[in-house]
């Protein structure tokens, strides 16, 4: 690229923009309810639970969250990705805005409350079981070639696998960054999984 006259190079190389996370076993939280801003960078803060983490660091309706660990808050699920990695009883770091003044505390997380049999995975789809069972049934096409090194257990890891296909190849060579079950525990926070069978003649 060119940039004030002058020819520059740079090298750069490309990651996903999302890899499975390790999920916490207990979950922990802030005790905050906050939304994402139409106009700038940061969740407004909408409900602080009495004699939580937050209400205890000080934070009111009306703050700005703006980073957790030095996590930026950018989305509107971008708190719920920063906390859901962390167990109950760890110390996070949160900046936030209040009027023009940023500040800065550290709180212990207080474990996420039991949850009724509903698991929900965004507004649009509400699931009301934490278990998917499913039974996966090999079919072959007679103008496509079998392919001797895919076995039946290849199949079990790529759909039902905890934690063990990322950043690592498949059997085909290809760079896999989790299964399918890793994918619905990380958006899920791990309040959903699957298990199953597959099943190859």
């Amino acid at each position: 690229m060119k940039q004030s006259g002058k020819t520059l190079e740079y090298r750069v190389t490309l990651v996903p923009p999302s890899r499975p996370m390790h999920l916490a076993e207990q979950r922990g939280v802030l005790g905050v309810q906050a939304s994402s801003l139409d106009d700038g960078e940061g969740m407004r803060v909408t409900t602080v639970t009495e004699d939580s983490p937050a209400s205890r660091a000080g934070l009111k309706p009306g703050d700005v969250l703006l980073k957790v660990n030095h996590y930026p808050l950018l989305s509107s699920s971008a708190l719920n990705d920063a906390l859901s990695s962390h167990e109950a009883g760890e110390t996070v770091t949160v900046a936030y805005r209040r009027g023009e003044e940023v500040r800065e505390f550290s709180a212990e997380l207080a474990p996420a409350p039991e949850r009724d049999t509903d698991v929900q995975f965004s507004a649009r789809r509400t699931w009301k079981t934490p278990l998917y069972r499913l039974a996966v049934i090999g079919v072959e096409f007679e103008d496509t070639p079998h392919n001797e090194h895919i076995r039946a257990q290849d199949w079990e890891r790529f759909f039902f696998s905890t934690n063990v296909c990322a950043g690592v190849s498949n059997v085909t060579g290809q760079a896999t960054y989790g299964s399918v079950n890793d994918y619905y525990r990380e958006i899920s926070c791990a309040q959903f999984h699957f298990e199953g069978k597959v099943l190859i003649g």
